[in-house]
């Protein structure tokens, strides 16, 4: 083969695509992440668990030891009553009522926990000079070098007391807690007694308060009272009021209107009748006697004969003549002047009865008037009384209301002397002060607890953190997906396999690894390195790879050792087979393989061809040939780049079938030269070590160069596997027999 071939296409990506796929997050599962983290880093979550729960437990058994006083006290909302239920007391204790009872008892768990009490409880005791209560600590001395207030104490005290009321009952627990049980129980007997004498207290000045008031109001009204009887009193012998009542006064003089009234109508309608009457007097024409009307209309019992004589002479006289008697004639002139008397005397009569009808109604008008005017004067004396009346009703009434409100004030006053005699509380003791023996802080248990489910959390976080902030690669799929990388296989770390030799002992020197593909066929590395030489020989089944560099990203990634298991398990197959240490800073193929001689190196065949011999580079494997790399030149790079190199390797190329070149990881340059005059490089990536980046820019490295890419190998990975493949297809660990492997040569 005469240099690198003029086809250099690869799996990956070709040079023309000169960025990197951008990388790709897998699906994100938080808790196969977690478990996965853990399973990773166990040792650091169980680290981190064990010393925050040790850091618990510490802070647990370093705390002072806390205890707990308690007292039980019964509070009824509805005080005895000594003088009966109708005397009620100045001071509510309690109510009656539900709700009342409901905010009396929220009431009274404030007041236990309040400042007052407080207050009267480091009084009595002194607590602000107790070191060992401010200190919360049996005994000591103050620590400030200003001596405490009495205001520092109750705020000290209130911090360590608590009144709870027990539900569905009218029981209140009522506790104190100290470093001290003794004082435990000395301050909380003395936190009862300052409730119960407070509440006593409460109750009896109140009580007080209210006599003084009440005597004081009684004398006020008993004045006021009397200035109401004495007005009352003037009042009557004023206005000439007897004992009578203003109500029957009031009845006489309306049944008195009431005639007035009845009687003035009645002359009112003789008024009526006499003016009807008179109308028609005044209308009959004295001319004419025949025309008036009859004596009921009249009235007069002359009016009678009068008018009845006129018609008799009036009839005899219009005889006369119609007998032919004359005018002139003695009998008819007779009757004549009998009729002219006639009618005076009826005229005459007419005109007195005219007069007594006028008479008749001026007299009827005159009584009228004279019933208005009683009708008057007995309203105005109505309005009279009625003023009487109200004022009276009012000075009554003051008084009244005066006497109903002096006995009232009288009665409560006499009560509520006799409750101020009397000291009844409605709170009792059911449970005396005491301190339980056993300390109530620190909680060990849950503190221990509580760190130990602290510490699993940190511990799981811990892991997770480690996990995501490690920016190496974990799995070989990520080479795929992120890359776009040919995966030829993985190998599994040396540490999670027991590796044996051919007596069946556990090997446990790493540069064994790559001898255990010839000694121990059967093995997971054997396996592993044969299924990447079987992707290796498929990928390329026309053309197959005669010079393959394998490199890193990174040092310490395994790639020496990847490239003598390739090479073994090359040279199984029956291909001769030359490891050629291109790493020519720190070279260390040669120390894989011992027991060799004195052969020829890299670095003196390329400054002295000459010298090269074949036949010294031969291994203990058969097949298998190593030129190592030789004393390190001042100048690799350069050396690795002349002409000198290339024509080294077509001269090996004539007398083997494969070349491995191991080069230096591909933080430097040397790999990337050696690239181009290969037919395909393997970079071999570390699990747990190399990283993301450091992948991308050796991936970068190679194909600006324009470097054929075969795969990557997958090294020292720590998951268990049934078998390994190209593309997912899986082989049994079995050892193949030498008949398949020259049939996979072939």
């Amino acid at each position: 083969m005469n240099g690198r071939p003029t086809n250099p296409q690869s799996l990956a990506p070709s040079a023309s695509s000169d960025a990197l796929k951008p990388p790709l997050d897998p699906p994100a599962n938080l808790f196969l992440d977690l478990v996965t983290a853990v399973r990773k880093h166990l040792l650091l979550a169980l680290a981190v668990s064990t010393c925050v729960t040790l850091a618990a437990l510490a802070i647990a058994l370093s705390q002072t030891k806390i205890y707990r006083a308690s007292a039980t006290i019964q509070i009824d909302p509805s005080p005895p009553r000594p003088l009966g239920e109708s005397v009620e007391t100045v001071s509510e204790m309690g109510s009656g009522s539900w709700w009342s009872a409901q905010e009396y008892y929220n009431t009274q768990n404030k007041i236990i926990t309040s400042k007052r009490i407080a207050e009267l409880v480091v009084r009595d005791l002194g607590l602000h000079r107790d070191a060992g209560f401010m200190n919360n600590t049996i005994g000591g001395t103050h620590s400030s070098p200003t001596p405490p207030t009495p205001d520092d104490a109750v705020r000290v005290l209130r911090s360590r007391m608590n009144a709870v009321q027990i539900k569905e009952s009218r029981l209140f627990e009522v506790t104190f807690e100290d470093a001290d049980p003794a004082r435990a129980t000395r301050v909380l007997s003395a936190i009862v007694s300052a409730y119960m004498n407070n509440n006593l207290d409460t109750a009896a000045e109140s009580t007080t308060n209210a006599v003084d008031w009440l005597s004081d109001q009684l004398e006020a009204l008993r004045k006021e009272l009397s200035e109401s009887e004495l007005a009352l009193h003037r009042f009557k012998l004023d206005n000439r009021i007897t004992s009578v009542n203003l109500d029957d006064q009031t009845s006489t003089l309306q049944s008195e209107i009431r005639q007035i009234v009845q009687a003035r109508a009645e002359v009112r309608a003789e008024i009526q009748k006499a003016s009807a009457r008179l109308n028609e007097i005044r209308s009959i024409s004295p001319e004419d006697p025949t025309s008036i009307p009859e004596s009921q209309l009249l009235k007069s019992a002359q009016m009678g004969p009068l008018r009845a004589d006129y018609q008799r002479v009036l009839r005899e006289r219009n005889a006369l003549l119609g007998a032919g008697k004359g005018e002139n004639h003695p009998l008819v002139q007779a009757q004549t002047a009998q009729i002219e008397i006639l009618v005076r005397a009826i005229r005459k009569e007419l005109a007195n009865i005219q007069a007594g009808a006028e008479r008749e109604l001026a007299a009827l008008k005159h009584q009228e008037a004279g019933l208005s005017g009683l009708l008057s004067a007995a309203e105005k004396k109505a309005l009279e009384l009625n003023l009487l009346q109200i004022e009276y009703a009012r000075l009554a009434r003051t008084k009244e209301n005066n006497e109903k409100l002096f006995g009232l004030v009288l009665e409560r006053t006499k009560e509520a002397g006799l409750t101020k005699m009397l000291r009844v509380n409605n709170i009792q003791i059911v449970d005396q002060p005491a301190t339980n023996p056993m300390p109530v802080k620190p909680r060990v248990g849950m503190i221990l607890a509580a760190g130990g489910l602290m510490g699993l959390m940190l511990g799981f976080l811990s892991a997770l953190l480690r996990e995501r902030l490690d920016r190496t690669i974990k799995a070989s799929a990520d080479l795929e997906t992120r890359f776009d990388l040919t995966v030829l296989g993985s190998i599994p770390t040396v540490e999670a396999l027991a590796l044996r030799n051919k007596k069946g002992e556990k090997e446990s020197d790493p540069a064994h690894v790559h001898l255990s593909v010839a000694t121990d066929p059967r093995s997971a590395v054997a396996e592993d390195v044969r299924a990447i030489r079987t992707n290796l020989l498929f990928m390329s089944p026309d053309r197959p790879f005669r010079r393959l560099l394998v490199t890193s990203p990174g040092p310490a990634e395994g790639k020496t050792t990847v490239t003598a298991c390739l090479g073994v398990a090359m040279a199984q197959t029956g291909h001769r087979v030359l490891l050629v240490d291109c790493d020519l800073r720190r070279p260390r193929l040669s120390t894989l393989f011992e027991n060799r001689g004195p052969s020829s190196t890299l670095s003196e065949t390329l400054i002295h061809p000459a010298t090269l011999d074949l036949d010294s580079l031969a291994t203990g494997v058969p097949g298998l040939s190593l030129l190592p790399a030789g004393p390190p030149p001042p100048n690799p790079t350069e050396l690795l780049h002349s002409a000198a190199l290339r024509e080294l390797l077509e001269r090996l190329d004539g007398a083997f079938d494969v070349l491995l070149l191991d080069t230096p990881p591909l933080i430097v340059t040397d790999a990337a030269v050696l690239s181009s005059v290969v037919d395909a490089t393997i970079v071999v990536v570390r699990e747990g070590r190399t990283e993301y980046p450091a992948i991308t820019r050796a991936l970068r490295t190679l194909r600006d160069v324009n470097a054929r890419i075969a795969g990557a190998v997958f090294n020292a990975t720590s998951h268990n596997r049934k078998g390994y493949g190209y593309y997912g297809y899986g082989y049994a660990p079995y050892a193949p027999i030498a008949g398949d492997e020259k049939a996979e040569s072939s």
